[in-house]
């Protein structure tokens, strides 16, 4: 089953990346892709990093930040499993 929400969305980010004059990327979000995992959306979005010439962080060092908010009196938590970047901004952080 093809998902339309997914296809589009990656396709945007995709686009931002290859056609935006940049000497630093990172895709930075709770992407809820554990690419252990044998899904189409997890190999849909390592499609799109490997495409897009991203490293992967989680292959170099665990990352892992939770956030809380809240939102009209309720509180919401989401927690950013993945930080992808180009190796240029890479080698700035290792």
């Amino acid at each position: 089953m093809e998902n339309p929400e997914l296809t589009e969305t990656l396709g945007v980010i995709q686009n931002v990346i290859n056609n935006t004059e940049c000497d630093a990327v990172a895709w930075v979000g709770d992407i809820n892709a554990d690419f252990s995992r044998n899904s189409r959306h997890c190999y849909a979005v390592c499609d799109a990093v490997i495409e897009s010439d991203l490293v992967v962080t989680w292959e170099r060092f665990q990352v892992d930040f939770t956030c809380t908010y809240e939102r009209e009196g309720k509180t919401f938590m989401s927690t950013l499993d993945h930080f992808f970047l180009n190796e240029q901004l890479m080698s700035n952080v290792e």
